[in-house]
């Protein structure tokens, strides 16, 4: 039997009537009676009597007539749940994000990504990069974003973007007239650090003890690059404030640092260029949703139009306090 004539059959058994069930099925009376003869002469036997102009199911009729009803409920729950799937009804999203990612624009792209997609439910995380790795790898989140990533087969990781390392330097500092910045230039300046488990911490550390070849009249010596550290920070948004105070100067990535509202800072391109990968990190054992699917999408979309991989221009332009003022 075909799904319309089961549509049919059980709109003859709720109305009686085979032009009300013809309308419910959307098809013509004369269409719907051909229906019904035919599949009298499928089963061997009469469906229906009719009697004082309205169809009753025959005895035989009603035990067949029965298990359409359950089959056509079913077909009818199938339908609903169909529609939920595509519409994403009550789609609950697990996301991870890195602290360097969760202050600012990570919750700007999800807010902005459950406003369009009202039916979609998150839950966000913010833990360290290893921990986020621990959580996708052992299937607790959907999808996460992190800096650090492993040979690890239960994981599929992409790079989402990268972020340059620039130079904080107070405004009055003498490093403050120059174009970009250097290892050398850092000798015994004070200094802000990273905190040992950030990532970008150890590509530093080596560029600072790699010795630095100094000219000293007609003969040349090595020296080694040591800056004055005045404190550490876990956090690059804790460095950059102690920056704005004038406790030091600090390196961290363009991202903090294009989130810096205020007069007291500069900020210089470090070279080498020093970049660090962001990843998109997402289980490989269990299949993915349309859901997640469609984040990793937006969140790419978002990610390309915002050109969040290069250091903005305006990040390097120098403003006076009065000119700050009213761009801020």
């Amino acid at each position: 039997m075909k799904t319309k004539d089961l549509e049919l059959l059980h709109g003859l058994l709720l109305t009686g009537s085979v032009s009300e069930a013809a309308g419910r099925s959307h098809m013509s009376q004369p269409n719907a009676s051909k229906i019904l003869r035919k599949m009298e002469t499928r089963v061997g036997f009469s469906l229906f009597t009719r009697e004082h102009g309205r169809l009753n199911p025959t005895e035989e009729g009603r035990l067949l007539l029965d298990q359409i009803e359950r089959t056509v409920h079913s077909i009818q729950q199938l339908d609903r749940l169909a529609v939920e799937v595509r519409e994403m009804q009550g789609t609950r999203l697990s996301i991870g994000g890195m602290p360097l990612l969760s202050r600012s624009w990570l919750p700007t792209f999800l807010s902005q990504f459950l406003k369009e997609h009202p039916n979609i439910k998150t839950s966000f995380h913010t833990r360290s990069s290893q921990k986020l790795i621990e959580w996708v790898s052992e299937g607790q989140i959907d999808v996460a974003v992190a800096m650090l990533t492993v040979d690890d087969p239960t994981v599929e990781h992409n790079i989402l973007m990268s972020v340059d390392m620039v130079t904080a330097i107070p405004r009055s500092h003498p490093l403050a007239n120059k174009e970009s910045i250097e290892p050398a230039d850092l000798n015994g300046v004070d200094y802000i650090s990273l905190g040992v488990s950030d990532h970008a911490r150890e590509p530093l550390d080596q560029l600072f003890s790699t010795p630095n070849r100094k000219a000293t009249g007609r003969r040349s010596s090595l020296t080694a690059i040591m800056p004055n550290e005045r404190a550490e920070c876990a956090l690059p948004a804790a460095a950059i404030q102690l920056a704005d105070k004038g406790i030091g100067v600090t390196i961290i990535d363009h991202l903090t640092a294009s989130e810096y509202r205020g007069p007291n800072l500069v900020f210089r391109p470090f070279r080498p260029l020093l970049s660090m990968n962001i990843w998109l990190l997402k289980p490989k054992m269990r299949p993915r949703s349309r859901a997640t699917d469609l984040f990793v999408e937006k969140i790419r979309d978002s990610v390309e139009k915002e050109c969040l991989s290069v250091p903005p221009d305006s990040l390097f332009c120098d403003f006076p306090d009065s000119d700050w003022a009213r761009t801020a």
